[in-house]
């Protein structure tokens, strides 16, 4: 049998040279982004989700990175990550319920953050390019 997956389609946004993370009640931090709707492109979704998280309008510039998040007992998350733009502020973050916090950070400090490591490896491979 096939393996199913959702697919989620996240951003990877850096303003003032640090990248945006959002931090979900549970203390977890991650990118910005969510899951597809029906009949959605992946770029379209990143770009509809960043919106609704944080009230900043982007844009999709290419594919930076996948991984699959596994959930026992669920269903594994397909999670494409986009570099993203956008033309915002810090300033501008209106969060939404689902996150309790944002913040920038230099990958000096990501270190010491609650980050699955699919989105760990994603980091690395951005400042690695």
């Amino acid at each position: 049998m096939s393996p199913s997956f959702r697919v989620s389609a996240k951003a990877l946004i850096t303003l003032d040279q640090k990248v945006l993370l959002l931090r979900k009640p549970d203390g977890k931090w991650g990118l910005p982004g969510g899951r597809l709707e029906a009949n959605e492109e992946p770029a379209q979704a990143m770009v509809r989700e960043v919106l609704e998280e944080t009230g900043l309008s982007c844009t999709a510039q290419s594919i930076l990175h996948s991984f699959v998040r596994p959930r026992p007992a669920w269903l594994d998350i397909l999670v494409i990550v986009f570099n993203a733009r956008t033309e915002a502020s810090f300033a501008d973050i209106k969060l939404s319920i689902e996150h309790d916090s944002a913040g920038l950070f230099q990958p000096s400090e990501l270190p010491s953050l609650k980050i699955q490591s699919g989105f760990k490896r994603c980091l690395e491979v951005y400042y690695n390019q």
